[in-house]
């Protein structure tokens, strides 16, 4: 699964809108809000977000728009990073 990041930083207001539950609760964690693809290509309506760009971006719809684009879903994503030891002799 790709995960795509958003064109812009959200607001307060885009936040209590998508309604993604639990995204400042992990404290020391890295969370982050992407796109991933719900696998329709169609014309998005006002409000949906949408995958756009040559380096493909999420960007919400601010009206219903007439070019088709692949629709996507916001997501909360968290990076995690390992630690790989070798023995070197």
């Amino acid at each position: 699964m790709t995960y795509y990041p958003l064109a812009y930083t959200l607001n307060d207001s885009d936040i209590k809108r998508i309604n993604i539950k639990g995204l400042f609760r992990n404290p020391g964690r890295t969370i982050h809000i992407r796109g991933v693809r719900i696998g329709q290509f169609r014309e998005p309506q006002a409000g949906e977000w949408y995958l756009s760009g040559s380096v493909p971006q999420c960007w919400r719809a601010p009206n219903n728009l007439s070019t088709k684009y692949h629709i996507v879903r916001l997501v909360k994503t968290e990076d995690i990073t390992t630690t790989i030891t070798q023995i070197v002799e």
